[in-house]
């Protein structure tokens, strides 16, 4: 009988590995959190650079690595649109104090903050 990614055993209801062999936990266990966190950081940052191209307005080429898109951002910088920088940067602005300062202005006011 194939192996569809769970064992159809009676007590047996998790997800196992391709070959069937065990949980899929397992490489889940051997990374530390500070190597999670690390990865997860740093995807962050390249997506957050890679969306900085629409933030500026630039036209930009696609690139292969984090420090040619770096490159490439730097020497575009003077072609940035300055409309778009300025409704850009008052949206990101918009969101940040929605999320840090409206929770606490919705207690004040005697509303639920969902």
């Amino acid at each position: 009988m194939p192996n569809f990614g769970y064992d159809v055993g009676p007590f047996s209801r998790h997800p196992t590995s391709a070959d069937g062999s065990g949980s899929t936990r397992f490489s889940g266990e051997l990374l530390s959190h500070a190597v999670i966190s690390g990865f997860t950081s740093a995807a962050a940052i390249i997506i957050g650079f890679s969306q900085l191209k629409h933030l500026l307005g630039l036209q930009l080429p696609k690139t292969e690595s984090f420090p040619e898109l770096l490159q490439e951002i730097w020497q575009h910088l003077p072609q940035s649109n300055s409309i778009t920088l300025i409704l850009g940067l008052t949206s990101l602005v918009v969101l940040l104090v929605f999320n840090h300062q409206l929770q606490p202005l919705l207690k004040k006011q005697g509303l639920p903050p969902n």
